[in-house]
């Protein structure tokens, strides 16, 4: 970089979303400056990310392109929310299309964000004295 930082790395061509940086979360703490989004002492601009950390360690969410990785409840939520707009363009069938299409958000979408969401390590809850005292 020219100025203000000293290091630019490139992010990985996979990135869409950083999660952690240098094992610290990201948080909404975030804030603009000159059209920046700026955190914890980096900038992303572009597909680089600039600091004057090193070594910088990041977890992020990355494109998965490969259909053989998905899970099976996004084929089955997304089979079911595929066949509620076809009972309706091809059988005319309002009912029936209601009903697919309540099953997939209602039941089955839910039950993937949960799985999900279960997913990994447990985090531990790290709190000061005031809030056990409470």
């Amino acid at each position: 970089p020219l100025f203000e930082y000293t290091f630019d790395y490139p992010l990985p061509d996979d990135f869409l979303k950083m999660r952690a940086y240098n094992g610290q979360p990201v948080t909404t703490g975030n804030y603009i400056w000159e059209g920046q989004w700026v955190s914890s002492g980096y900038v992303i601009e572009g597909r680089s990310l600039l600091t004057n950390d090193t070594p910088v360690y990041i977890t992020y969410t990355k494109r998965v392109t490969d259909p053989n990785l998905y899970d099976g409840l996004f084929y089955q939520t997304l089979a079911t929310w595929l066949a509620s707009k076809l009972a309706n363009a091809i059988a005319h069938d309002s009912k029936k299309a209601a009903d697919l299409l309540g099953m997939a958000m209602n039941g089955l979408l839910p039950t993937a964000v949960s799985v999900d969401g279960q997913e990994g390590t447990i985090a531990p809850l790290v709190s000061d004295a005031l809030t056990w005292g409470r």
